[in-house]
């Protein structure tokens, strides 16, 4: 949330260690558009009914797909529309839920974004001629950080894009 401050982008958090008074202000604040972007912890982002919701930004691959849909859903709702970015890191969770997300899409007779197909056809490329180059890592080659240390490096990329 700093990180977002010192960039000049108004915005509010919620998580659950807030008392209920500092989650309503934050909520307030976002739904008045007072600070028009709002971080929240994926347990608290399933108790939100936010109307005209025009974005979500996913740092964090959601666990299941079941978690995608819903975080997804929080946009577009009533025939609105609605944009979902999901950022991703280099690895096999990275790559699981890319295919995912694809055969949602698909399913649901809606275009696999055209970034996202290139990702997969990158990745299939590479697969399929393995001495074409050297091997990218599949994730971290020290020890796999936290979860909070992992939100923190995609809240820094994204700060970083948006200054």
């Amino acid at each position: 949330l700093a990180l977002l401050k010192r960039a000049a982008v108004r915005a509010s958090a919620l998580h659950g260690k807030l008392e209920q008074r500092e989650r309503e202000e934050a909520l307030a604040s976002f739904k008045s558009a007072k600070t028009p972007v709002l971080l929240c912890s994926d347990l608290v982002a399933r108790g939100l009914d936010v109307r005209q919701l025009d974005a979500v930004i996913n740092f964090d691959l959601p666990a299941t797909m079941e978690q995608y849909v819903h975080r997804s859903g929080r946009t577009g709702r009533s025939g609105a529309s609605g944009l979902v970015i999901t950022l991703l890191r280099p690895g096999p969770d990275a790559a699981a839920f890319a295919r995912g997300v694809a055969r949602l899409r698909s399913r649901a007779g809606t275009a696999v974004p055209s970034e996202l197909a290139e990702l997969l056809a990158a990745r299939a490329e590479s697969a399929a001629h393995p001495s074409d180059g050297p091997e990218l890592p599949e994730g971290p080659q020290d020890s796999e950080p936290d979860a909070a240390e992992r939100a923190q490096m995609s809240l820094l990329d994204f700060a970083a894009a948006m200054a």
